[in-house]
């Protein structure tokens, strides 16, 4: 029974997350279309959510989808 006890004990782990405070923005959902997301800073937390590949006369270029958690909103990122 000891032994049992011990392995439940061994089991059992806590973990402490501490949460990060959201960073500060200036704009929300609608309220950031034509908003810079650096300037805004809703590029922050943003990820890519999807790109592609678009080829022109200049060569490849690729189109980033982006969406930012705390802005709620989404804008294109063009990386040449």
């Amino acid at each position: 029974m000891a032994g049992l006890f011990a392995i439940l004990a061994l089991g059992a782990v806590i973990t402490v997350v501490s949460a990060r405070p959201a960073p500060a923005v200036s704009c929300y959902g609608d309220y950031c279309s034509g908003a810079d997301p650096q300037n805004s800073g809703c590029s922050a937390d943003a990820y890519t959510v999807a790109s592609a590949g678009v080829y022109g006369s200049g060569g490849t270029s690729i189109v980033e989808l982006r969406w930012s958690p705390t802005c709620k909103t989404n804008w294109t990122r063009v990386n040449w």
